[in-house]
Formats: C-alpha cells, sequence, structure tokens
C-alpha cells in the first residue's frame, strides 16, 4: 500500500517544486499493525487513528527530499498544526 502513496506523494512534489508553499501533505509514515489497515472500522482502532491524528498535528512539518525519495523536517519548531493554519481563512 505504502508505494501507490509514495509514487502520488513523489510525482506531486516534482510537479510542484516550485510552489513549496502551497502543498502541504500531512503523512504518518510509521502506521504500524491494525492502524495501517483501511478497513478495520473498530471502535478502538478509529480512535487509535484519531489519536494518531491529533499527535500527528504536532510533529514537525517534513518535506519529501526528491533526491532521496525520503521525508526530511523542514522546521523543528515549524509544526503541521502551524502549517494548516495558513489555509484556513
Amino acid at each position: 500500500m505504502n508505494a501507490s502513496s509514495d509514487m502520488v506523494n513523489i510525482h506531486t512534489a516534482l510537479m510542484l517544486h516550485h510552489v513549496k508553499e502551497n502543498y502541504l501533505r500531512i503523512q504518518e509514515w510509521q502506521l504500524k499493525g491494525s492502524e495501517e489497515k483501511m478497513d478495520l472500522s473498530t471502535d478502538e482502532n478509529l480512535r487509535n487513528l484519531v489519536k494518531k491524528g491529533q499527535e500527528l498535528l504536532d510533529k514537525p512539518v517534513r518535506s519529501l527530499n526528491l533526491e532521496t525519495g525520503r521525508p526530511e523536517t523542514v522546521k523543528n519548531d515549524y509544526t503541521n498544526r502551524m502549517a494548516l493554519t495558513k489555509y484556513l481563512p
């Protein structure tokens, strides 16, 4: 499942590399076990995914390094939550 997501991320990053300030992709790179099963809609798993999403808001913004294909932290003190606020009215 990761290959498809990675390809979309790489292609979008390549197309928009000159306008990075207008492209924000927030993605958890470390889902494990039942967290990564998209069709597991138990109450427990949904609560865990919500918790992961909330934790992800406070992680540093990461950008895809087009040479290595790996995510890298943009700035240590710039969180996903902060980045999202620029897209809010």
